[in-house]
């Protein structure tokens, strides 16, 4: 044992001889007690940002919005107007054609209405007259609706998908609506939900073809104890829509899925219920479940049931990464006041080899922080781990107590709570997996020394593939660069 403590701390000290070494950009002020800031894309050597900043009322919630730009040496340039939004919720803000796009979910009088409003990329305010309705369409009294936004991968295409459903019954219907970049309608086609039980959409796959698939799990009921799941995969274009359906056998509901597609009939899935995952391979038109795999997330007989499927990240050889976090978000009411945490502890990696549905390598992180603040938020600053894929190798950033030994699977033994001023406990770490499975862990830097926490929601990948890194506190955000 004396042999391997050794042998990791020297591994460990060549990591950190190897550190690139961390310059600071100027600080970018934002009042991180109240806004929530995140990137939202790049144009012409400058990188946008969003700040949102919610005001509650007794029946409506304003959302106070404003832009800010740094440039290509990550400091700040210049901040938009500030706006308010009434009674809309933002589907998506993100660069395109030099602009700066917000999707806009409006509903009034019985209409649901997206609206795409576009901001000049210079002066960061509203441009004049090219506001435009996307969508428009009549909803009940009882009727929730959900709009879900995705983008191809080359870019040239985005789909606007709305579910509309009575909350009572559940039943409903799904509107896909495909739109070219410059916003020109491709093609829309509706799906009835006729399914028996109660269906639950994941997620939305955009192929550059304009082709749309669905991937949901539909819960039968047998009695009252017991429920039939299928895995549902639905498949759609401009000329009809199809979906295939795969009985499956769990003792829980799925909480969480991932979606790769091999080729255009055989589709690559994982799902996640309580504390298994489970992977597999699907062909669609023969409705067959070609292999399947299943394997346990944790080692220890502990209950983490709250974990979270990402998305697959694809290495150069085929491999796939899945990253898996257990988190969730607890509203806190007492003596006249509200505080919101959110936690987020324990990480897994899975290296997973789609064709053969075989998992090369699993690592465990041991983490655990969460992010409390009174203001309402859709998510903290320093709580979220980032992650992305280079060539042969998967990164992950993430903030985690100094005192943890975040390679070993039940190091955690205290919870390492945080606010917008971050605190000296934590540092932020970057892992890397390659494609066999080889781990390095590297420390970046530490709030004790560095006086910021890293933020995933303003970290980014810029076009000459470096790995812009965002560190903050309650005053605002710094930037670094760090090539990959």
């Amino acid at each position: 044992m004396r042999k391997i403590t050794v042998f990791c701390l020297f591994l460990l000290s060549i990591f950190s001889l190897n550190a690139q070494q961390m310059n600071w950009s100027p600080e970018v002020n934002t009042n991180n007690r109240r806004e929530e800031v995140e990137y939202i894309g790049s144009a012409n050597q400058k990188n946008y940002f969003i700040s949102k900043a919610a005001k509650l009322g007794l029946f409506s919630i304003k959302i106070e919005v404003y832009f800010f730009s740094t440039n290509s040496n990550n400091e700040f340039v210049k901040e938009g107007d500030r706006i308010i939004l009434e009674n809309s919720d933002i589907i998506k803000a993100f660069v395109k054609d030099n602009n700066i796009n917000i999707l806009l979910k409006t509903i009034d009088n019985g209409e649901a209405i997206v609206e795409l409003v576009v901001f000049d990329s210079e002066t960061l305010n509203e441009k004049e007259n090219e506001a435009k309705d996307l969508l428009k369409f009549d909803i009940g009294k009882r009727d929730e609706v959900v709009v879900y936004f995705k983008e191809s991968a080359d870019k040239t295409k985005y789909c606007l998908n709305y579910l509309s459903t009575d909350y009572r019954t559940s039943k409903g219907y799904l509107q896909f609506n495909v739109f070219e970049n410059d916003n020109t309608p491709l093609w829309s086609n509706r799906f009835d939900n006729d399914f028996q039980g109660m269906l639950r959409i994941y997620d939305f796959h955009l192929e550059n073809s304009g082709d749309v698939y669905m991937y949901a799990v539909n819960s039968i009921p047998i009695n009252k104890k017991e429920k039939e799941y299928k895995l549902l995969i639905l498949k759609a274009n401009e000329y009809d829509t199809r979906d295939s359906e795969f009985n499956i056998s769990l003792n829980w509901g799925i909480s969480s899925m991932s979606f790769y597609k091999i080729d255009s009939n055989i589709i690559f899935l994982a799902t996640q219920s309580q504390d298994l995952l489970s992977t597999y391979k699907l062909d669609l038109e023969q409705e067959d479940i070609l292999s399947q795999n299943s394997f346990r997330l944790m080692n220890v007989e502990d209950n983490y049931i709250d974990w979270s499927l990402s998305s697959f990240h694809k290495l150069d050889n085929g491999n796939l990464v899945l990253p898996m976090e257990n988190k969730y978000a607890i509203k806190y009411i007492s003596n006249n006041s509200t505080s919101y945490v959110f936690y987020n502890y324990n990480m897994i990696f899975a290296l997973l080899d789609p064709d053969n549905n075989e998992l090369i390598k699993k690592q465990h992180i041991s983490k655990y922080i969460s992010f409390t603040t009174t203001k309402y938020m859709e998510h903290g600053y320093f709580e979220a781990p980032y992650f992305c894929s280079n060539g042969d190798e998967f990164f992950a950033l993430y903030n985690n107590n100094v005192k943890y030994k975040d390679l070993e699977e039940n190091s955690v033994r205290w919870l390492s709570p945080t606010s917008s001023k971050g605190s000296k406990k934590f540092q932020t770490q970057l892992l890397r997996i390659d494609q066999s499975g080889n781990i390095k862990l590297e420390t970046l830097f530490s709030m004790k020394k560095d006086k910021r926490m890293f933020s995933a929601y303003t970290t980014f990948l810029n076009s000459d593939n470096e790995l812009i890194i965002s560190g903050g506190n309650a005053k605002g955000y710094s930037f670094t660069k760090y090539k990959l």
